[in-house]
């Protein structure tokens, strides 16, 4: 407002003042100056009826036909001040700042007509000044809607909101705290996330197991690994002869852990059942017929101790090549509920659908954190099985190239 014509708004049906329903006015206003002489900041007349808002100096002042309502808290110049002035059939309010400072009993009638702010209609008491956030309702407003609008669109509109510590940290790793709690609580908070409960769920389990497998299945490599190693020192230490062999034969106590020591085992009592102890293994001797079958005994025994070493790393697969597919499913199903739901509401903003996303899209990161540590595992251990076996298939040609030595005929 300059000070020098006032800002008419031409008559419309929104302006109108219907006492029935009430009506309410609002500006943020600032001085440039106290005025020296009346000023008006909102003056609406008819033939029967004026409704006005006047600045005497720092007073301002509300009037109603002969009814007046006078602020008792003064203005300040060049300071921001919030101003509303609500009417009902019955009453005229006064507020200035967000508190209700005058009131009055009016009988009001309807009034149409143009609205002139800063001014009159003949041009009198002009006010410069700043004006922000006008705002017309046909409503009468509360006082506690005038306290909080002068609250939350003023300086100190940030006391109106307020943060978890989780949230209002700049630390990048709390934030994420708090976000994925947002995710959490929209999942497992909702009964109509029945399903991405139940993939999460099932996939928890799934990662579970995976993890319990990948240790047991470590572990016992590890010590397959490290018994074998023993066993074949104390096998080349030992010569041809039958005693010697016959010693580590009953080494189970030492030696049962090891793989290598159970095809041994196998193989030599295959040599025993086909060697004449009358004769003694040296005389009697085995024709090829008999040493083929000795091979057959431990070639079975390697594929037995083949299935062990692999045992369970099928789960490891299943966890691999299900998991995301388990976990998009869920993904799949909370999307399908997060916009049935927006069709149903109608509701259309980023604030409804953000965590319903985030919350389907959780089932799928579940099916993820099940397939990459399975896959991680499933392929080191399935390496240290491998090697293992390699480890069996060589010492099964050494050993039956010992047995041909020693009992070959």
């Amino acid at each position: 407002l300059s000070g020098t014509e006032p800002l008419v708004m031409a008559e419309v049906p929104q302006l109108a003042i219907n006492p029935e329903t009430g009506w309410t006015f609002e500006t943020w206003i600032r001085l440039n100056g106290l005025p020296t002489e009346s000023a008006y900041l909102l003056n609406q007349a008819t033939e029967d009826s004026q409704l006005s808002l006047v600045l005497d100096g720092g007073t301002l002042r509300a009037t109603y036909n002969d009814v007046e309502v006078s602020s008792f808290t003064p203005m300040v110049a060049a300071q921001w001040h919030h101003v509303a002035l609500a009417i009902s059939a019955g009453e005229m309010q006064l507020y200035l700042d967000g508190k209700q400072v005058g009131g009055a009993a009016v009988e009001a009638a309807p009034m149409a007509g143009p609205v002139i702010v800063g001014g009159s209609a003949d041009g009198e008491g002009l006010l410069a000044a700043d004006i922000d956030e006008m705002r017309f309702s046909n409503v009468m407003r509360s006082a506690d809607w005038v306290a909080f609008s002068a609250e939350v669109q003023g300086a100190n509109g940030d006391r109106v909101l307020s943060y978890a510590l989780d949230e209002a940290s700049g630390e990048s790793g709390e934030k994420q705290i708090g976000n994925f709690g947002i995710i959490f609580q929209n999942v497992f908070g909702k009964p109509e996330a029945i399903v991405e409960q139940l993939v999460i769920v099932l996939c928890g389990l799934m990662m579970l197991a995976s993890f319990v497998i990948m240790f047991v299945k470590s572990v016992e490599l590890s010590k397959a690994k490290k018994v074998s190693q023993d066993f074949l020192k104390a096998f080349g230490s030992v010569g041809n002869d039958s005693d010697d062999m016959r010693a580590l034969q009953v080494a189970k106590k030492q030696f049962g852990d090891s793989p290598l020591w159970r095809v041994f085992r196998i193989g030599f009592d295959e040599i025993n059942r086909r060697v004449s102890p009358s004769v003694g293994a040296q005389a009697a001797g085995l024709d090829a017929k008999s040493m083929s079958v000795v091979r057959a005994s431990m070639d079975a025994a390697m594929v037995r101790e083949s299935q062990k070493l692999n045992s369970k790393l099928v789960l490891l697969t299943i966890a691999i090549s299900g998991g995301p597919f388990i976990g998009l499913l869920g993904t799949v199903v909370g999307v399908m509920v997060t916009f049935a739901a927006i069709a149903a509401t109608g509701d259309v903003n980023i604030a409804t659908i953000a965590p319903g996303m985030a919350a389907a899209l959780l089932a799928t990161v579940a099916g993820l954190g099940v397939a990459i540590p399975s896959l991680f595992g499933y392929n080191w251990l399935s390496s240290q099985a491998k090697e293992v076996g390699a480890d069996m298939q060589v010492f099964a040609d050494e050993l039956e190239a010992r047995f041909n030595e020693a009992y070959g005929a």
